[in-house]
């Protein structure tokens, strides 16, 4: 029998759901906000990234030293001012000296094409920080997207289970159903309700993350287009290979940290050669009396190095260098050949996805929504139980869930292939 207990269950999760379905709705009076698409959160992100700013300032300090390198040691300057035996203030000879220190020819300009390649990896690293923030912030944007959609489907899911609820108060008041029914009816319709604001508070906490990469207030959330197009990819997968072996910026990188290896194993060969000084002195030779003439005289030198101490230093420094160069040959090949395996695996996993939601979104959520139509009135009608009923409502759910995060992977795959291709956005 149906008693008043029922209809107060019924008033009780009505309200409840109004509630979390409203909980975070907008002011009807409110201004309308434009919306902030991808690219737009891209340009705030890039323009206060702290990751970006730091990488962009070290690429200018290693332009900076460029020149150093191609610049010769100081000059060196002496003054000699040879006294008398028998006093301090009557000097026999006074010279002044310069003398300026040469590298064997070749050693600036290797030096200067390594300041050149330490320059070019700056920058990469510079692309390569604007690359993975925009990754970041496109892969939180979807993300939110996901969590917003998620709590969407937690309302059509509540608002089945209140269908489902109502039929099963209306059944057990005529006396057609247990009373378990309708108990389950409640229950589920709470959790479902429960889901909601769930949903609602990971979006929240979604749109509080963007923000802390846009540098924003973590309360005051930016109204996002809800664009989550489902382009498929448009490059095979030997063309992304292709561009990523070309564009990504570690294996740039990692290729001319090979150069340079390959420039100290030569720099350090040419310590077997010698380095040159070349001085000029000019001596003057004081004259006792007022009006003498003071004599002078001017003489040069040349000095050179002899590496003698070369099966000592030079060798060892020749080995060292050899092992580096060897060890950026190995990087090379292992960026190399983690950028191939990591394209391939993206690639299928992302198709995968695809075809995973466009199977979800097209196929299984129509026909579970097709079959919940009917399952209501059979149920009504007796011709199947509540259990039956309730899970094929929980298979449009798990439908609508299974299209939305298996979008959200595509999403992800593909800003992840992005991020392989160096950057390049077509895809």
């Amino acid at each position: 029998m149906y008693d008043g207990r029922a209809l107060k269950y019924t008033l009780t999760a009505l309200l409840v759901l109004i509630v979390a379905t409203g909980a975070f709705a907008e002011d009807v009076g409110a201004p309308v906000q434009p919306t902030a698409t991808p690219e737009a959160l891209v340009l705030i992100a890039l323009d206060s990234n702290p990751n970006v700013v730091a990488t962009k300032a070290q690429f200018e300090a290693a332009v900076h030293q460029i020149r150093q390198a191609y610049v010769p040691r100081d000059p060196i300057v002496s003054v000699q001012d040879a006294q008398s035996v028998f006093g301090l203030d009557d000097p026999k000879s006074q010279a002044v000296s310069i003398t300026q220190a040469f590298q064997f020819p070749g050693k600036a300009w290797l030096q200067g094409d390594q300041a050149h390649h330490n320059a070019e990896i700056y920058r990469l690293k510079y692309l390569a920080a604007v690359r993975d923030t925009r990754a970041e912030v496109l892969t939180l944007y979807y993300q939110t997207l996901l969590d917003t959609n998620l709590a969407k489907a937690a309302e059509t899911n509540s608002i089945g289970r209140w269908r489902i609820m109502d039929a099963t108060r209306v059944a057990f008041a005529a006396g057609k159903v247990t009373r378990s029914d309708f108990l389950s009816a409640q229950f589920d319709l709470a959790q479902a309700t429960e889901a909601v604001e769930s949903s609602r508070v990971a979006e929240a906490n979604d749109e509080s993350a963007l923000n802390q990469i846009l540098g924003r207030d973590p309360r005051a959330p930016l109204p996002l287009s809800q664009d989550m197009d489902l382009q498929p990819l448009s490059q095979p997968l030997d063309k992304i290979l292709e561009i990523a072996m070309a564009s990504r910026q570690e294996i740039l990188a990692a290729a001319l940290s090979e150069n340079n290896a390959d420039d100290a194993v030569k720099l350090a060969r040419m310590e077997w050669l010698p380095d040159f000084s070349v001085s000029y002195t000019r001596t003057r030779y004081p004259q006792m009396g007022p009006g003498a003439i003071t004599p002078s005289n001017n003489g040069a030198s040349i000095g050179i190095s002899v590496p003698i101490f070369g099966w000592w230093k030079q060798k060892e420094d020749i080995e060292s260098a050899k092992d580096s160069l060897a060890a950026s040959i190995a990087n090379q090949s292992s960026v190399d050949l983690q950028t191939a395996t990591a394209v391939t695996q993206l690639y299928r996993t992302t198709q995968n996805a695809l075809k995973k939601a466009q199977l979800n979104r097209d196929y299984l959520t129509p026909l579970a929504e097709e079959d919940f139509t009917e399952g209501l009135a059979k149920y009504e009608g007796r011709k199947i139980d509540f259990s039956t009923l309730a899970g094929i409502l929980q298979r449009i759910y798990s439908a609508q869930v299974g299209y939305l995060n298996a979008a959200n992977q595509f999403l992800s795959g593909k800003i992840a292939l992005q991020q392989m291709m160096g950057g390049d956005s077509s895809l």
